[in-house]
């Protein structure tokens, strides 16, 4: 392992070099770096027997021993003896933590799942890192993909950044209480409201289609809070009374069952995300949210760690408890945005996490026959897999570690070679200076063209050296953003 580590590193070294000369911008103009692999930490939650599994999907892919690993297990014992094994293999960067069990047997490792971004954010010093990649033990990252999503995000503010969203007991329903990234533009929200879907979600014949207020496209969220993701649904639902109600609209049968927790920030039920499918956390909102308030998220005792038998705090699954937690301290999911649709689920083409081009199936495919612009660039920016926890998932992970590589530099390859590299969603998220954007209904994408002065890319960089990056970036009125998008 440590070899094949060694040689991994050593590879990435080029491509780590040339990352670090690549200097990305954010909406406002400035410069940000492009992330390193010491600014992500792997955080898994898991037991001993279910450990090579963990290693697997932490391990598999890794592009060097910069990237940090954190290991939250059940047993003090487990851990003391695989921290001396990593004592005497520093290469690894692996840390192991332990959590006990809760008394439930059918849920016991939920606590351990739940604390593990405390646990592993306070091992770490409460810093020296950006970004938590959050998961079950069974949760694959495509890191390079990880990296270029995140690459205009500001990590000091609080981010939980998913797709997945459980909401009335559905997952991917474009009514979800959330927020887009900050750097997102109001213009792009304007255009996104309005342009036809790229990919919109299959029906049964003669199903009814859900009739929105206004188009299900959540603001940014500067930060995102409950109370703004939660006005986004009400808006969209037609539900807005609820905001002047005494008590927030209950949604799914947990939230029926157990109620609401005292102090309940919103007028309306929270989402949760799904573990399996991952999710990344800023270190922002690992600081907006303390170990000890997490401690008090979990159990009714912090002292004993136990929790009054029976309720959300000693039955609920992890990734449920644990949006609970952000949610009650200030912190409501944000969706990256590829998703994004006018009907009642999101564009499953667009997904991040859980995306449909990440199996091995897909990508195999996708090294022997053309694709769909579509395809390319679900392939660039899908973030993670949940392999899940069967006889073939580790074999499964590293074929998804060998097959991933390739299939994303084809796809790099060919959207550069059709002239779009740059003109993806993301791109098009965050405007750029002496431009516009405009949507391309025949082609499905959109288009950027450099205004009268307007700048290239790499001639802004260069201007930016030369002492320009003060230069206004920002749109200043509506009429400015939909003339740089073009008009209505």
């Amino acid at each position: 392992m440590i070899q094949e580590l060694a040689a991994r590193a050593g590879l990435s070294l080029a491509l780590t070099v040339l990352l670090l000369c690549s200097i990305l911008r954010d909406a406002a103009g400035s410069r940000r770096p492009a992330l390193r692999d010491e600014d992500l930490v792997l955080v898994r939650a898991t037991c001993e027997k279910r450990l090579d599994l963990a290693h697997a999907t932490a391990r598999a892919g890794r592009p060097s021993s910069a990237l940090r690993v954190v290991y939250v297990v059940d047993t003090p014992a487990l851990a003391a003896r695989l921290n001396g094994h990593v004592a005497r293999e520093p290469r690894l960067n692996e840390t192991y933590l332990s959590w006990p069990d809760r008394p439930d047997p059918r849920k016991p490792g939920d606590s351990r799942v739940a604390m593990a971004p405390w646990l592993s954010h306070k091992a770490l010093g409460g810093g020296g890192y950006k970004w938590l990649l959050y998961g079950d033990d069974d949760t694959y990252f495509f890191l390079d993909s990880v990296r270029e999503l995140l690459r205009d995000y500001d990590p000091d503010l609080p981010y939980v950044v998913t797709d997945v969203l459980w909401h009335k007991r559905k997952r991917y329903l474009s009514e979800a209480p959330r927020c887009l990234p900050c750097h997102v533009e109001p213009a792009y929200v304007e255009k996104a409201k309005m342009r036809p879907d790229k990919d919109p979600p299959k029906r049964p014949a003669g199903a009814p289609s859900l009739q929105f207020h206004q188009p299900p496209i959540p603001p940014p969220g500067c930060p995102c809070t409950p109370e703004l993701a939660c006005e986004f649904t009400l808006n969209v639902t037609g539900g807005r009374q609820a905001l002047t109600k005494p008590i927030p609209r209950k949604w799914s049968p947990e939230t029926k069952y157990w109620g609401f927790p005292e102090g309940y920030p919103s007028k309306c039920d929270y989402p949760h995300f799904h573990g399996g499918s991952g999710v990344l956390v800023s270190v922002g909102a690992m600081r907006k949210v303390s170990y000890e308030a997490a401690l008090e998220c979990y159990y009714d005792d912090t002292d004993k760690l136990t929790a009054k038998p029976g309720s959300l705090k000693a039955d609920a699954h992890g990734d449920r408890m644990t949006s609970l937690c952000f949610w009650m301290n200030g912190v409501a999911l944000t969706d990256p945005g590829l998703g994004l649709s006018q009907h009642e689920h999101m564009n499953q083409a667009g997904h991040v996490f859980d995306s449909r081009a990440g199996s091995i199936g897909a990508l195999e495919r996708a090294l022997k026959e053309p694709l769909s612009e579509a395809w390319l660039w679900s392939i660039m920016f899908m973030g993670a897999v949940h392999v899940g926890h069967h006889a073939k998932s580790i074999d499964m992970t590293w074929q998804l570690a060998q097959l991933y590589p390739k299939a994303r530099a084809y796809a790099q390859e060919e959207l550069k070679r059709k002239g779009v590299l740059r003109l993806g969603e993301l791109d098009a998220q965050v405007l750029r200076r002496g431009g516009k954007w405009t949507w391309d209904a025949d082609g499905g994408r959109w288009d950027w063209a450099p205004g009268p002065g307007g700048k290239e890319d790499g001639e802004e960089e260069e201007e930016e050296e030369h002492g320009a990056a003060g230069k206004a970036a920002a749109l200043a009125t509506w009429n400015d953003v939909d003339a740089a998008l073009g008009g209505a």
